[in-house]
């Protein structure tokens, strides 16, 4: 037998692989949104603990700087009053040269001396003296002590210059009134929050650290930059910066976009302090994507080995399926004698047994239906041999005048429903006595056959039809054909019968055997009988014969 696939394997396989791999996929999917949880998680926890050590080095530094400054302050304060207590005891100490050694000497920056009046009258750099306190907005606060509403003013630190004018410093100054009016301003290098500034620097932390890999952390105060990495965007107002609306409240969690940039963001805010720490997109989702990947793999190498293991399985399995199958298809396809061989156990030999039994039963079947198939046949075929006896003409094989009779009013009918037209054309073979009297009547049985066959050649089409209506006449029926296509007709076959060139000697209108045609034409209706297309035609053929024959005239119908 020939083998053909089994496509009962895919319809096995196929759902098979189909589950595994959704499962797979279900289990690879779980996986991935715990992975994504754990990364969410870890992600979190490092921005979290980042921007609270931020917060934290922040608040030590204020309280540091808070406690260092009032500490330098109340030394300051003292220094002050010491070096203005020897200033007025003695005015020789007041010229520029002893203030830049004294200056010198106590670490200080600068020492100005001013009048009742708020002019600069001594001090370290000559530069200043005459310096007009009045004049300086930023000074103007020094004219307290002069009009004695304060005694003490501590000015926060500021930058001033040193004794090379490029190179600028931050002073903390201190005015004390005089007893005999004006005031001394002392401004002292605050070297202690200097070294604590350089050790607890918030700039240089931020730009130091990084957050995972590649992550960094930004620090605003007032809605601008006060930490970055970036040292150019120091001071950048980010109040009309889009994500900057997304971290400035509360503290939280945020998908955030920094110049096409997305980040994963963690964000504490206190007071004026907004802290953010930021994780790239690639950087977060790294991991994931390894995941994913090594998933992809996963599936597409144990989707390999399962499709695998489940071919050499099914190759056992449905082996015996696979041979009842094939025979079941030979059967299918009419290979009744054939059988399926082969021992089987169990289910399988019942399945064999019952396919046998059922090819033995069909044969039986088949043929008994084709006995009584043949029988009806056989039947039918006698009954129509008897009715081609009736309607055949035994001389010339074709229709008789009793297969019109009983036909013809049917045509009429049929074309009546439609409104068609009929053409009926009568044929009659032109002095055919003498030829009979001449040849003898066998030559003349051979004349009526040979005219049959050619008039039954020139009739091309299915439904047209011709029959000998008696003796030496013929009649063609044409359903469906007007005068001109009757007409063409008619003379096909006057030249038909004239091309023969049979002799005949006896004939009055040529010396070789010629026919005369008379016919009809019109709508056949329901109240019209086939006996008056033939009255009509025969009329014509009349005419016809009359005129001198061999010769076609037609009547139409009235």
């Amino acid at each position: 037998m020939k083998k053909v696939k089994l496509s009962f394997k895919n319809k096995v396989l196929i759902p098979i692989i189909a589950i595994f791999v959704i499962a797979v996929l279900v289990i690879s999917l779980n996986a991935y949104r715990l992975m994504d949880l754990s990364v969410r998680t870890r992600t979190r926890v490092l921005l979290d603990r980042f921007t609270a050590d931020i917060h934290m080095q922040i608040e030590n530094l204020d309280i540091i700087f808070e406690t260092s400054n009032n500490v330098l302050r109340e030394n300051h304060l003292s220094l002050a009053k010491a070096i203005s207590h020897i200033l007025q005891k003695d005015e020789a100490f007041l010229s520029t040269e002893y203030l830049k050694s004294l200056s010198s000497l106590l670490g200080i920056v600068e020492i100005n001396i001013a009048s009742p009046e708020g002019f600069v009258i001594h001090s370290n750099y000559a530069e200043y003296i005459g310096f007009n306190y009045n004049s300086n907005p930023r000074t103007s606060e020094y004219l307290a002590l002069l009009d004695g509403t304060k005694t003490v003013i501590h000015e926060e630190p500021r930058r001033s210059i040193s004794d090379a004018p490029s190179i600028t410093v931050v002073c903390h100054y201190i005015g004390i009134a005089l007893d005999d009016g004006g005031f001394l301003q002392v401004g002292y290098n605050p070297s202690t929050l200097l070294l604590l500034e350089g050790d607890i620097n918030i700039e240089r932390i931020i730009r130091d650290s990084t957050i995972g890999e590649s992550g960094y952390g930004i620090v605003m105060i007032a809605g601008r930059v006060f930490a970055h990495p970036n040292v150019d965007l120091m001071g950048r107002n980010l109040f009309i910066e889009d994500w900057h609306r997304e971290v400035r409240s509360g503290d939280g969690f945020a998908w955030i976009n920094i110049e096409g940039a997305v980040y994963f963001a963690g964000y504490i805010n206190r007071g004026s302090h907004t802290i953010v720490g930021l994780i790239p997109e690639a950087e977060y989702y790294r991991e994931l994507n390894q995941m994913r990947t090594n998933t992809i793999l996963f599936v597409s190498i144990a989707t390999a080995i399962m499709i695998l293991v489940i071919l050499i399985t099914l190759q056992q399995l449905l082996k015996p399926i696979n041979e009842l199958k094939e025979g079941i298809e030979e059967i299918a396809k009419g290979d009744f004698e054939g059988r399926i061989e082969g021992n089987y156990n169990d289910e399988f030999e019942i399945i064999k047994d019952a396919v046998n039994n059922m090819a033995e039963s069909v044969i039986s079947h088949l043929n008994d239906k084709l006995r009584a198939e043949q029988a009806v046949y056989e039947a039918k075929l006698h009954e129509l041999d008897l009715k081609m006896q009736v309607y055949n003409d035994s001389l010339t094989g074709i229709y008789n005048r009793r297969y019109l009779d009983e036909n013809l009013d049917r045509i009429v009918k049929s074309l009546s429903r439609s409104d068609s037209m009929l053409s009926l054309l009568m044929v009659d073979i032109d002095c055919f006595k003498p030829y009979n009297d001449t040849y003898g009547h066998s030559a003349g049985d051979e004349c009526l056959r040979v005219v049959a066959n050619v008039l039954n050649d020139n009739i091309t089409r299915q439904e047209d039809f011709v029959l000998r209506y008696g003796g030496e006449e013929f009649c063609v029926v044409l359903p469906n054909t007007d005068e001109k296509g009757a007409a063409l007709v008619a003379e096909r076959l006057l030249e038909s019968i004239s091309s023969l060139n049979i002799l005949h000697e006896g004939s009055t209108v040529a010396h070789y055997l010629t026919i005369s045609i008379g016919g009809t034409t019109g709508n056949a209706t329901h109240t019209q009988k086939g006996e008056d297309f033939i009255k009509r035609a025969d009329s014509a053929l009349y005419e016809s014969k009359t005129s001198g024959r061999n010769r076609y005239t037609s009547f139409p119908m009235s």
